[in-house]
């Protein structure tokens, strides 16, 4: 066995891939790294390859029925936003008027902290460990708490566009706040209706803890 493994081990190259991996490493050396965990990523990177094939090789043969699945999925998406939009054009004029001062008062509150509140030292820490990185070794960092993937790939963005300011590397985290208030409007209009709608948007506006993470950059 141990003559097998270090034979994938040379002919699959862990030592060239574990220099690479070293130089990209915040402490010179991913320990992390090992010739076991390396030998079971390629047993698990096989598994993957031959489930890949027969799941590609099933949708060949269903084809026909996941291009009408697609269709579907598209057509329903359409419908999602028209349905929204249908609920806004129907909406009364004095609930349109509310909903616009529950979002201005939400933007506001973020607004104040985005542009106004000192760094945090876990926003300074996502921002000089992760966003402030290249893109590979951002989000391979897998082994921190404050590496959320998607938000450090915007943080870094963001950086990129307007500079490393606090409202910058916030911005992401400030849309997604103020699209959640309209979203809780949408979803309490449609499935209950328009003042459930607007309650749940005014939650979400004011609480503090939706407050919080509107404006988090981590």
């Amino acid at each position: 066995m141990e003559y097998i493994t270090s034979i994938l081990l040379k002919l699959f190259q862990y030592q060239y891939l574990r220099n690479k991996l070293d130089k990209i490493s915040t402490d010179g050396s991913c320990d992390i790294f090992t010739p076991e965990m390396y030998i079971k990523v390629l047993i698990c990177s096989f598994i993957s390859l031959v489930a890949s094939v027969l799941i590609g090789f099933f949708i060949y043969k269903k084809r026909e029925y996941f291009r009408q699945f697609f269709c579907d999925f598209i057509d329903f998406i359409k419908s999602l936003f028209g349905e929204c939009f249908v609920h806004l054009k129907q909406e009364k004029k004095t609930y349109l008027i509310v909903l616009f001062f529950i979002l201005l008062i939400g933007t506001l509150s973020r607004a104040y902290y985005l542009f106004f509140s000192n760094m945090r030292y876990d926003e300074s820490y996502s921002y000089v460990y992760l966003a402030s990185q290249n893109i590979f070794k951002a989000v391979s960092q897998q082994d921190l708490s404050n590496n959320h993937f998607f938000n450090t790939v915007l943080m870094k963005i963001s950086a990129a566009i307007f500079g490393n300011y606090p409202a910058s590397l916030r911005l992401s985290a400030f849309v997604g706040g103020v699209l959640n208030i309209f979203l809780g409007y949408l979803i309490g209009r449609i499935f209950y209706s328009s003042l459930v709608g607007l309650v749940t948007a005014s939650i979400i506006s004011c609480m503090p803890f939706f407050i919080h993470y509107s404006w988090n950059a981590r």
